[in-house]
């Protein structure tokens, strides 16, 4: 499991777990049309800050998940990808 230990693996995970959680959510909410529509529509009444939440708190579970098994360098990467979100 030590292999996998590098920062780009770190960044790539902290970037797509906070998507597929915001994907998630917006496609199985009661809103009409398609992907992009809904997403311009979250961040018009300020219902994107409120996205962000629960996909911030995935990347927390996965950083926990890591720096348990001590692989510090895919924490980093998390750490920058949360900073980007």
């Amino acid at each position: 499991m030590k292999k996998f230990n590098n920062f780009t693996l770190g960044l790539i995970v902290g970037i797509i777990a906070p998507a597929m959680v915001i994907v998630t959510v917006l496609l199985t909410g009661e809103l009409n049309g398609s992907f992009g529509e809904i997403l311009s529509y979250a961040y018009e009444v300020g219902y994107l800050n409120v996205l962000m939440r629960p996909a911030l708190l995935a990347n927390l579970a996965i950083f926990i998940f890591f720096f348990n098994m001590r692989m510090m360098k895919i924490c980093r990467g998390l750490i920058i990808a949360t900073f980007v979100f």
